[in-house]
């Protein structure tokens, strides 16, 4: 069976592997996965039962709880607070080459979440005579990242008359539109990726692309 493994990254776009990971001993029994809709409710005083209207998505969120052991009844048995150590480097430090902790994404065979630590929760249940600590028991709180285009993708899926759809003409490039509507053509290559093309040249007359509204 497959390990989950929990990969560092150094961008919210996942694209910078830090050359870190950490396998789980023992995979979960249970993951928790949560979605919340926020809306607002107004502000007139007196007016009970008001129609809430949709405010924001709030970012997902994400649990699970997993094991260490160093007594051997599990394979892979080494010394917890090495086993911590090496934990806390890849989701809790701050990576001195970005100031701050890393992006993670946690991978599980077909499952994937990209996010980053809020917080781990450790349980120690087992000690050695000495006191050295022989199990742990770690809650892992994470909540999940989007790049500003993901982001803008999923508001678009929502709200379509938030973004602009443009049809090129034969004198039109997509850095045009793109310092037309943002005032920056180097967003070319993300609206590019965007909408599913492989690069900024090349794109034919007649093309419709999408270009969504920043996400500040």
């Amino acid at each position: 069976m497959s390990k989950m493994v929990i990969y560092a990254y150094m961008d919210v776009k996942f694209e910078r592997d830090t050359g870190k990971s950490f396998a789980l001993q023992v995979n979960p029994s249970t993951i928790s996965y949560s979605k919340k809709i926020k809306s607002s409710y107004g502000n007139a005083l007196g007016v009970q039962n008001q129609t809430p209207e949709y405010a924001f998505h709030d970012p997902v969120s994400f649990q699970f709880e997993t094991l260490l052991d160093s007594t051997g009844a599990v394979t892979d048995s080494r010394d917890i607070p090495q086993q911590i150590n090496e934990l806390e480097q890849v989701v809790y430090e701050i990576n001195g080459d970005i100031h701050t902790p890393n992006y993670l994404k946690v991978n599980w065979g077909s499952f994937i979440f990209k996010g980053g630590l809020v917080s781990l929760d450790y349980k120690f249940t087992l000690f050695a005579s000495s006191g050295k600590p022989l199990r742990v028991t770690i809650m892992f709180n994470l909540i999940g990242y989007m790049d500003k285009w993901q982001a803008a993708k999923q508001a678009n899926l929502k709200s379509p008359d938030l973004s602009r759809v443009i049809e090129l003409k034969a004198d039109e490039s997509i850095p045009f539109w793109c310092n037309e509507i943002y005032g920056d053509a180097t967003y070319c290559t993300d609206i590019a990726r965007l909408n599913g093309l492989a690069g900024i040249k090349d794109v034919k007359p007649g093309t419709r692309l999408t270009f969504p509204p920043l996400v500040r």
